[in-house]
């Protein structure tokens, strides 16, 4: 009969294995693979299709054109929080924005008339 303690040895589950994973991708964070992995995980795309999809949009901004991020995070991927479809490469404040109105597009209508109307 397993007790926690043997589980966690059993698994590699121990505070000392969990921080040693930590530290090694702490290590990694610079390296293609990292960021190959991190795209996978989080969409569902490598870094090659990241990059392509990229290209496609002309380097830019799929939603204002602007050819720099604006911001240190670089380049964010757009995507449905519902599907996990992924919808293009956003600058920061576009992908910022649209979190802020939950991906509600009768919200940020309502938002372009409101600037429109008070200047």
């Amino acid at each position: 009969m397993f007790n926690r303690k043997t589980y966690n040895q059993i698994h590699n589950k121990t505070p000392e294995a969990k921080a040693s994973r930590k530290k090694y991708a702490q290590s990694q964070k610079g390296k293609a693979w990292w960021r190959n992995h991190q795209l996978v995980k989080l969409y569902g795309i490598t870094a090659k299709e990241f990059d392509d999809m990229f290209a496609v949009q002309g380097s830019r901004c799929k939603a204002c054109g602007s050819l720099t991020s604006r911001h240190k995070h670089h380049w964010n991927v757009d995507h449905d929080h519902k599907t996990g479809k992924v919808r293009g490469i956003l600058c920061w404040p576009c992908n910022a924005a649209l979190g802020m109105v939950q991906d509600n597009s009768q919200q940020l209508r309502q938002l372009a008339d409101y600037l429109e109307r008070n200047g």
